[in-house]
């Protein structure tokens, strides 16, 4: 039964639908959704005058608004059902999503004040505001405070024997089932429960907070990315910790971590705004929200006297936000040294942004993964009671550990003792001077407290040692243990003390511990290096000066190229890296792609190419204009139209054979070549380029020896034709061969193809894609000319086939299923990535670019999950730098309607967001 506040909502939405006044999508980052958080006070005083459409509209200037959560309850006060439905009406009358959100805190003074989940008042308290919620909105949030830390007479007797966090951790889980979510979908089943966590992890399970139950008993989690001023606050954050908290809370719950959120107080400059968005977002959030709407407004004084809502911050977010979001989408999937957090744990507190700040990549996760090439551990890992165990199991697997001296000091008894004779004593040193022995003795910038550890000489070696007058102690330190090693950092009393030691250091401990990493940072202290799967990198400058570093790159044969600019930048052989000088300016950030040196060889012409093909899309196979220019579907204005769309490239699918004379040595119909003439004229006339594409897979998979002859005349009559031709035209020699033709005899085949086409267009760009079907598994099969270094590569990619050819009739097994849907949880995306990966692997190893050459789904399928697949796989293959042509235009797998002369703008938003 719906209760009145839900019944209010759908009455609601009937009369939005009624009055046919369809709301106007508006404006949208490509490559996540910006979100206003609205408190109770802002949300209350939206109802009074016309103060939230001018507010509205000086946000709107700077900043491309997705969604608001309108809040309906902090301090006990609970905003009237008229008021919520106002400002919903609003928002969503300009095409803007909203959620509802939830603070549950009692008293939002200056010592937070909550409630008390064994007091059966503020438990009913608390689930009427919910069940209130859940009635307005099909989505809700928890705005940081669904926490305890009260000790009423209550809380006491109820806590019994266990411990505060013991109590709190095991009563949060139970509130959060039976006062929250379970009340929210009774009202509400289709509601999305959210919430989201703060900032302070480390301390989470003092209050409750509970990692490992509550985000599966939560729909999503959410993010608290504000790190503020790391001096003036009393939580000292710092500033890495706006990207690597991202992370963390992604290994929590993998695809449920809904975004990033950021507020404006506590800082001394808006760099430090900005940066907190800048983190959020290169740690790849779906969204980031923005707390919160009136603190994003500040009123201007007009010269009659009269205040003007407008905003000093909005700028500032908009046009950081539209500066990151024309990067993300090159950037591929954050990647980091792996570091072990287990649940409700403590200890070194924050080490890990500490070392993320001195440019080490962290990957902060709840799993021990051993899959990994090293793992750090810090103090934290002592609440694992099998971490000792762990360790050991990596280092005889042959991997590195690296564990620091306050989780040494913790294990010590506890069998770790077993790996390495050493040991954390009592005393302490201060250090200005450290060496490695060998490099020589470099200063600091000020005098660092130390533990001091005692080792037993010639089991174990120092690599960096602290100086203390004529005496020293490891503060970077090696033990081998079977095929692996174990790597001990000494931490300074004050993890601060970590930006104080000299370049030098730093660089040796990024060297060892980001080992696995092909690039590292060197230089000074305060600068990031954030690392991605596809082989980019961001370098963040946290420094008020301008400042500059290094990043060595494994291998002699690589250049960096700057993803903003595309400039490639010079670099210099050092050992067997190569060295690339950076410069920053202060908080700011550059970013870089790694790729192989071009060869002398002439493969540099063909990754040429591939770029200019870019975005491309199949056309006019399967037209009629093949037999009659009249009866066409295609119409020549259509080659400027997927240009404006933002598509570089065609790919046009031939079909020869039948216009083929056998009695006259194949010769090819003259009225043929005219409209392929005409084709390739309009596609270049509208800056297009070309890939001709020779279609008769069907019937050279039939019968190979006896199409051979007409296929090679084919491209007899068609390369000199184009042999004057500018290098937009590319040939590709045979789509998909299968069946009859085995990769095998097509190794064979292609080489005869190749030398009739060399033989007019010596450097023309030709496209070979490996046996069966172009599939990325029959890549080990392919055997080009080595000689020949101006090709590029296709495989074709339609996984998983009971997807994207459901309801297709010329696939006997999928011609029958339906209602099949994709969904892009993250093990369908990894799908994706890890097929693209073998393929990509193959290339690198033989130096040549890659074209997927199709892709998409079938339209039998819903148009959701077609768009959601369409956009993850063009995405994977331009992570990877691969050029991409979707299947197709206007047949089936639709992406331009000629019947209603217009895109299919889902599709087409997908492949151009």
């Amino acid at each position: 039964m719906l209760d009145r506040s839900r019944l209010a909502a759908l009455v609601l939405t009937a009369v939005l639908a009624a009055s046919g006044a369809a709301a106007a999508e508006p404006p949208r980052y490509r490559n996540f959704d910006l979100a206003i958080y609205c408190r109770v006070d802002d949300v209350r005083r939206m109802a009074e005058g016309d103060w939230l459409e001018k507010s509205y509209l000086a946000l709107a200037k700077d900043l491309k608004i997705s969604k608001v959560y309108l809040e309906t309850h902090r301090s006990r006060v609970t905003n009237d059902r008229e008021t919520m439905l106002k400002a919903k009406r609003f928002f969503e009358s300009r095409g803007i999503r909203t959620a509802g959100g939830i603070t549950l805190v009692a008293d939002e003074g200056f010592e937070f004040k909550q409630f008390s989940y064994t007091d059966p008042a503020d438990r009913k308290h608390v689930e009427d505001v919910v069940r209130f919620t859940a009635g307005l909105f099909d989505e809700l949030i928890l705005d940081d405070f669904f926490f305890t830390t009260t000790k009423t007479e209550g809380d006491i007797r109820a806590k019994g024997t266990r411990t505060w966090s013991e109590f709190r951790l095991d009563l949060m889980k139970e509130a959060a089932q039976s006062l929250v979510v379970g009340p929210a979908k009774a009202v509400n089943p289709k509601i999305k429960v959210v919430i989201k966590y703060p900032n302070w992890y480390e301390h989470f399970p003092y209050a409750g907070f509970n990692l490992e139950a509550e985000p599966r008993i939560f729909d999503g989690i959410y993010t608290g990315t504000e790190t503020r001023d790391p001096v003036l606050t009393h939580q000292h954050l710092q500033g890495y910790q706006s990207y690597s908290i991202v992370r963390y809370f992604e290994n929590v719950k993998p695809g449920g971590n809904g975004g990033g959120w950021v507020d404006p107080f506590a800082r001394v400059t808006l760099d430090r705004y900005a940066e907190q968005i800048e983190l959020t977002m290169l740690a790849k959030a779906r969204e980031i929200t923005l707390f919160c709407f009136s603190n994003l407004l500040a009123p201007i004084r007009q010269p009659d006297g009269t205040l003007t809502a407008a905003s000093r911050v909005a700028p500032v977010a908009g046009e950081t936000l539209e500066r990151i979001d024309a990067l993300l989408s090159r950037l591929g999937n954050p990647i980091g040294v792996s570091a072990y957090k287990p649940y409700h744990s403590s200890g070194e507190d924050f080490l890990h942004s500490f070392l993320g700040m001195v440019g080490i990549p962290v990957d902060l996760t709840p799993q021990f993964r051993e899959d990994a090439p090293i793992v750090f551990l810090n103090e934290s890992a002592r609440y694992d009671p099998a971490v000792v165990s762990r360790i050991e199991k990596q280092l005889l697997a042959g991997k590195s550990v690296v564990v620091t001296s306050g989780l040494v000091r913790a294990l010590q008894g506890r069998g770790f003792e077993r790996l390495a004779d050493l040991e954390v004593t009592d005393r302490r040193m201060l250090a200005r001077q450290f060496s490695n022995l060998w490099g020589g003795v470099w200063d600091a910038d000020h005098d660092v407290l130390l533990p001091q550890l005692r080792y037993a000489t010639n089991d174990s070696w120092e690599e960096i040692t602290a100086l203390g007058g004529p005496n020293g102690f490891p503060l970077f330190h090696h033990a081998d243990y079977g095929k692996g090693r174990l790597y001990v950092l000494t931490v300074p009393d004050n993890f601060a003390d970590l930006y104080a030691l000299p370049a030098p250091v730093l660089d040796h401990l990024r060297r060892q511990i980001t080992k696995g990493l092909p690039v590292r940072l060197q230089g000074p202290s305060q600068v990031s290096l954030f690392a991605y799967d596809n082989d980019t990198y961001v370098v963040h400058s946290f420094l008020d000066r301008i400042g500059s570093v290094e990043l060595a790159a494994d291998g002699k044969d690589v250049t960096l190229v700057d993803l903003l600019t595309g400039a490639a930048v010079p670099g210099q052989a050092r050992g067997d890296a190569t060295v690339f000088p950076v410069f920053l300016e202060p908080h700011s950030y550059r970013a870089f792609e790694r790729r192989k040196a071009s060869p002398s060889g002439g493969s540099a012409h063909a990754f040429a190419v591939n770029q200019r093909l870019g975005r491309g899309v199949n056309i006019i196979g399967y037209d009629p204009i093949w037999q009659d220019r009249a009866k066409a579907r295609f119409k020549e204005g259509y080659f400027a139209k997927i240009r404006e769309a933002g598509f570089t490239s065609v790919r046009i699918n031939l079909h020869p054979f039948r216009h083929m004379d056998a009695a006259n040595g194949w010769a090819l119909e003259p009225a043929w070549l005219e409209t392929l003439d005409w084709a390739v004229k309009g596609a270049l006339a509208a800056r297009l380029a070309v890939l001709l594409d020779m279609h008769e897979f069907g019937a050279m998979a039939e019968d190979p020896a006896g199409r051979k002859e007409a296929w090679l005349a084919f491209w007899r009559q068609v390369a000199p034709r184009f042999k004057d031709a500018p290098d937009e035209i590319a040939f590709e020699l045979l789509n998909e061969p299968n069946q009859g033709l085995t990769p095998e005899m097509w190794n064979g085949y292609l080489r005869e193809a190749l030398a009739v086409v060399r033989a007019t267009n010596p450097t023309r760009i030709v496209v070979v894609g490996p046996g069966r079907w172009n599939s990325i598994d029959a890549l080990a099969a392919l055997d080009l000319p080595e000689g020949d270094r101006n090709l590029i590569v296709t495989v074709h990619y339609y996984t998983p086939m009971e997807f994207t050819h459901q309801g297709a009739p010329w696939v006997k097994e999928h011609k029958d299923k339906s209602g099949i849907l994709w969904m892009a949880t993250d093990q369908e995306r990894r799908r994706i990535e890890q097929d693209f990966a073998r393929a990509q692997q193959w290339a690198a190893a033989h130096d040549r670019p890659v074209l997927l050459g199709e892709f998409g789904a079938y339209d039998k399928a819903d148009m959701d999950s077609r768009a959601r697949y369409t956009s993850a796989v063009a995405r994977a293959a331009e992570r990877l730098g691969w050029s991409w042509a979707y299947w197709q235009f206007d047949s089936d797998f639709v992406l331009y309607d000629v019947a209603r002369d217009a895109w299919v703008e889902p599709l087409r938003k997908a492949l151009v967001p």
